[in-house]
């Protein structure tokens, strides 16, 4: 679609010169403070008084009547007229030669003549420069198109600031701030009037373009380029925004936020969009346009014929938005509007920038089909839900639509797809809107949308808690009378009713119900977790344990650690309740050791003891009854009871050994830690050594006993040694090489070296103990040298430090009236003094009650 519309009304200002001048040409004007001065080709200033009025009743116009002329520079065109308010003169350009002008007679001024100058190519006067935080006028004038004079216009003083010379012939410049944008030859460049500086920018061919500048903002020019582009040029020479790409043959333009009015080589006019390149209007019903010039005081551009001129008066910016919405341009629109929010009062602009986003998202949603992006707009338009549920048939009783933009489109929501894309976007509006009143009709709307479409929603805990209960709970008819048991069970649930609302997830899982949308058991024990209705919660768990007592038990083990205890949620009264659920009490127990970290002696002995019993009756099932995993079941079984033993302490080992003494011939690992738990170690390394045959265990075994203790790992290795050499064992020779081992391993450290030496067999032979004697040999030594190191080094340092101590003794220092407590800055009132290694003074009091005392 054509992104053509109307952004300017053209509206006539002087449609043809007054008197003997009606045959004459219009060659430049100015305009000031409701007075247009016009220069002609034959050397006349006309001057018109411009009274603004309605234009055909409707649209700003302009109406104009001659005040006089006068005949300036005899059968000389005049080519530009400027007027400097500061000096109440028209500056005018004829014939190269620039002078002062009467705002009284019209005629040349006597006075100013500094201002006067001859080879005038051309000039620019910026009438609001800032220096010093003062505003003063300035005027820069390029004389033979070589040498740029500048001069500063105060309160009816001219001064001479500068000369510039150019590196070429300049045919136009313009100012912004310090600095001047200039065309010269074939390359546009930047001047600092401040220091001089020239800095060339873009290359242009004059013979294939006219060079044009405009400036733009504070510090930026806008500059007619090569390959029909408009460039941005800032004053350091850089480009920071992406160039406007125009039509050809354009001669020159004039700015008007957001908009720029190009005027072609043909007389043409158009209009694009600074920001995006668009191009917006088309004007062709001139034959002629010979001068653009952009009118600050009115916000308007002027442009002339011949003998006629004419005003662009831009539209409204909300007009132009309307237009650009009614061909659906959406984007287009907002970046507008959005652009020109400096033109509004912010209030002004956030209403209306409301009423843009609700009409756009329409067009979106039922014109463009972006639903997403129409979803969005009403979102951040905080629309009023009420404005799109009138459009559904039956949705708010009683109700009609009354404003002309739903009823617009209601009829497009006889398709039933879009009805069901509406109804899901108002509930979204709904559920996202930040300013909504939360009350009945509104709770009732959104759960009949709910109902019919979002299930996911209606099974959500935390979608009602945004909702008012009392609301929810007057809509439980419509709930159930849509099958949405589980919806109405947690709208109990949230108004307290818990048991209500399990009765009804009971049901639900008995099937006495049915609804699809309910999670299932796991959700109802969840649920029963967070409950702080004890006596409500405990009225479930049998019932819950004879469905799943892995599942039921999570009941107690899911509660919060911060929950308020009371007396029926007590480890005690749940152990005792849960004593007839095996599985649930095994990992309640597990729970409480390992999670909760309760090792307490009853709870590890019960944990332990249900361990246990969960081996021996996988033990007890007869060989041709068991399953063909049972090997790796028991394996998987004994192993997590061996690390439970192992990283136990605080239980009844003889109770637990008690118990499987009826298999403790299978379980001799177990019977080997549980008796290394009671120190009954010489039982549990024979169980290791003789029955197990496991030396690296056996060994582990009285590294992890002794505690540390030298003196019992002494033992305890005597202990193994003696085991493996025990004559009254009948396979004592296979003993020999695990004995030997020990020997000669690293752990001699360990051994009771006398002890051990009476232990060993007299018939073993020097070769057989080789390695061994030669190890205690060497380990001896070494212990002899380590003592003889220490003990040179305690001598030294005892002689190091009473040699400090006498160097400190040996010191004088001296006490008079002047000195004073390094820490108290109080001076000595006794002999009980004590000097610090720095040299301070302390009292002995200051020194007791301070680590690190304050140095001076």
């Amino acid at each position: 679609m054509s992104s053509l519309m109307k952004v300017f009304d053209l509206v006539p200002v002087v449609q043809q010169l007054d008197g003997n001048l009606r045959n004459s040409q219009i060659t430049c004007f100015t305009y000031s403070n409701t007075i247009l001065y016009i220069g002609t080709i034959d050397g006349h200033i006309l001057r018109y008084s411009i009274n603004k009025s309605n234009y055909l009743g409707e649209s700003i116009g302009f109406k104009s009547e001659l005040i006089d002329s006068n005949l300036v520079l005899q059968k000389k065109a005049i080519s530009s007229l400027t007027v400097v308010s500061k000096l109440q003169k028209i500056l005018c350009l004829s014939d190269s030669i620039l002078c002062p002008i009467n705002f009284e007679d019209l005629e040349p001024s006597s006075t100013f003549s500094i201002l006067k100058s001859k080879n005038v190519s051309c000039y620019y006067f910026n009438e609001k420069y800032i220096e010093n935080n003062s505003e003063i006028s300035i005027l820069c004038v390029c004389i033979r198109g070589r040498t740029v004079q500048i001069y500063f216009i105060r309160d009816e003083d001219v001064t001479f600031f500068k000369e510039i010379s150019l590196p070429g012939y300049c045919v136009q410049m313009v100012m912004n701030q310090n600095y001047i944008c200039a065309a010269c030859d074939n390359s546009y460049m930047i001047i600092n009037i401040l220091n001089s500086k020239i800095q060339v920018l873009f290359p242009y061919n004059p013979e294939q373009m006219d060079p044009f500048i405009q400036p733009y903002l504070q510090n930026e020019f806008l500059l007619n380029c090569p390959g029909d582009l408009g460039m941005f040029a800032t004053t350091e020479g850089h480009t920071t925004r992406p160039p406007v790409a125009w039509c050809p043959d354009v001669i020159k333009f004039q700015i008007i936020p957001p908009y720029v009015l190009c005027l072609k080589r043909d007389s043409q006019l158009k209009v694009y969009n600074l920001n995006d390149s668009k191009l917006r209007q088309e004007i062709n019903s001139f034959d002629t346009i010979r001068l653009i010039k952009h009118i600050n005081e009115e916000n308007c551009v002027l442009i002339s014929s011949f003998n006629e001129i004419y005003a662009f008066i831009s539209l409204g910016i909300v007009c132009q938005v309307e237009q650009l919405l009614d061909k659906n341009l959406v984007d287009d629109a907002l970046n507008l509007f959005e652009t020109s929010a400096s033109s509004f009062a912010a209030d002004e602009f956030e209403k209306q920038m409301k009423k843009i986003k609700i009409r756009a998202a329409f067009i979106e949603f039922f014109e463009n089909d972006n639903i997403s992006k129409s979803q969005n707009l009403f979102i951040e338009a905080n629309t009023d839900y009420k404005l799109l549920a009138l459009m559904i048939p039956d949705l708010i009783s009683n109700s009609s639509i009354n404003e002309e933009l739903p009823k617009k489109y209601v009829q497009y929501l006889k398709n039933d797809q879009k009805q069901i894309n509406f109804k899901n976007m108002l509930i979204e509006l709904m559920i996202k809107s930040k300013t909504v009143t939360k009350n009945e009709e509104y709770t009732s709307v959104l759960l009949k949308l709910c109902t019919e479409l979002r299930h996911d929603l209606l099974s959500s805990a935390d979608f009602y808690t945004t909702l008012p209960i009392k609301f929810c709970l007057q809509s439980m008819d419509m709930l159930k009378d849509a099958q949405k048991y589980h919806a109405t069970a947690l709208i109990k649930l949230l108004a307290g009713n818990h048991e209500e609302a399990f009765d009804i997830w009971k049901d639900l899982i008995e099937e006495k119900m049915n609804d699809n949308n309910f999670p299932g058991f796991d959700y109802l024990i969840e649920q029963l977790s967070k409950c702080n209705d004890h006596q409500v919660v405990w009225k479930y768990v049998d019932w819950a344990m004879k469905i799943d007592q892995a599942k039921a038990v999570q009941i107690f083990t899911n509660r919060e650690s911060d929950e308020l205890n009371s007396e029926r949620m007590r480890t005690e009264i749940i152990i005792e309740n849960l004593t007839k659920y095996k599985t649930a009490l095994f990992i309640y127990t597990d729970f409480l050791v390992n999670k909760k970290n309760l090792k307490n002696e009853k709870y590890m002995t019960l944990l332990i003891g249900m361990h246990l019993e969960k081996i021996i009756e996988l033990l007890r099932i007869p060989s041709d009854e068991r399953a063909s995993d049972w090997n790796s079941t028991v394996d998987k079984e004994r192993e997590g009871f061996q690390n439970l033993l192992e990283n136990s302490s605080n239980f009844k080992a003889q109770m637990i050994l008690a118990k499987l003494k009826e298999f403790e011939d299978i379980l001799q690992l177990e019977c080997a830690i549980l008796y290394g738990k009671i120190e009954e170690h010489e039982k549990a390394l024979k169980i290791l050594v003789y029955n197990l045959e496991d030396y690296v265990t056996a060994m582990n075994y009285c590294l992890k006993h002794s505690k540390e203790s030298m003196k019992n790992r002494k033992i305890l290795f005597n202990t193994l040694f003696s085991i493996y050499l025990n004559p009254s064992y009948k396979d004592k020779d296979k003993l020999l090489v695990p004995a030997l081992d020990l020997m000669n391993s690293n752990l001699i450290i360990y051994f009771d070296i006398p002890k051990l030496m009476e232990m060993i067999p007299s018939n073993w032979s020097i070769k057989v103990l080789g390695e061994f004697l030669a190890n205690v040999m060497h380990y001896n030594l070494s212990r002899k040298h380590s003592k003889l190191v220490e003990k040179n080094l305690a001598v030294t340092h005892k002689v190091n430090l009473k040699t400090s101590l006498f160097n400190i003794q040996k010191e004088q220092f001296y006490i008079d009236d002047d000195s004073v407590c390094c820490k108290c800055q109080k001076s000595f009132d006794s002999t009980l003094i004590i000097r610090l290694p720095n040299g301070l003074l302390i009292h002995k009091s200051c020194k007791n009650d301070s680590k690190s005392p304050r140095k001076n």
